[in-house]
């Protein structure tokens, strides 16, 4: 049987296309730094203009324009450009659906370092990486994930609080303490949540929130705040109605 790339002989463009896709990325990611998103957004419409209020080049502007424009990120029509929905919503920092700070954690360099040497891994069948990378203990990496991956939790987060927090008496075991917990916290005064993370990732949580104000309600009715691994979470979890925030690093954890 015919693939429909081979109806018509062989096509290389595929090949081509994955080749080049790290431009598409990398567009993407420098758009964001330069917060070229949230200035369209605000109605500055021509590459002049927008240049101006990134604090960029004319040219090099225009070209990422015209490039994010192919991409689908932008549309044009004669020298002026204006946001996707998807841009709109997702990549205005005005926009209260924005996650465009979750590259700093999706390309982080030490996150994607190990995909220059991917042949050596798939041969040893290990990371590149140190100790166990990503997800060896208290790796600093999971508090710049917390940082930035919040926005894309915060919309679920208040679905699912909504959906079981209820009104009464409760105990929460957040793993991986984060949004899901205060959340349900939030909604819920009488909820007593128990916050568990590694030291670093649940103290960073913990006082950023703490910070805004948004973790009070987490400790109002005797919540706390535990530091460990997957082996503490399972300790623990006997006698919560609610387990929220598993996350693949931590069935990788050691506890204390």
């Amino acid at each position: 049987m015919s693939t429909p790339s081979s109806a018509h002989g062989p096509n290389p463009g595929l090949i081509f296309e994955i080749v080049n896709a790290y431009q598409k990325t990398a567009a993407l990611k420098a758009a964001i730094e330069l917060e070229l998103f949230s200035e369209i957004g605000k109605g500055i419409d021509t590459a002049s203009a927008i240049a101006k209020g990134i604090g960029a080049s004319e040219r090099g502007t225009r070209i990422l324009c015209d490039f994010l424009t192919l991409m689908g990120l932008l549309s044009k029509e004669g020298d002026r450009y204006s946001l996707s929905l998807e841009a709109r919503i997702f990549l205005d920092k005005s926009s209260p659906g924005y996650f465009g700070g979750a590259t700093r954690f999706m390309l982080d360099p030490n996150l994607m370092a190990p995909f220059e040497e991917l042949a050596k891994i798939v041969k040893d069948g290990r990371t590149t990486l140190p100790a166990e990378g990503t997800v060896s203990y208290d790796n600093p990496i999971w508090v710049e994930f917390a940082e930035a991956m919040a926005p894309m939790q915060f919309m679920a987060s208040q679905e699912i609080a909504g959906i079981v927090a209820g009104e009464g008496e409760m105990s929460v075991l957040d793993i991986a303490a984060g949004l899901f917990g205060i959340a349900i916290a939030q909604k819920n005064r009488k909820a007593k949540v128990t916050a568990l993370d590694w030291a670093q990732c649940a103290g960073g949580r913990v006082g950023e929130c703490e910070k805004d104000g948004g973790c009070g309600a987490a400790f109002a009715a005797g919540g706390r705040c535990l530091y460990g691994g997957v082996r503490r979470a399972l300790r623990c979890g006997a006698g919560h109605e609610l387990l929220s925030s598993f996350r693949y690093s931590d069935l990788r954890a050691i506890d204390e």
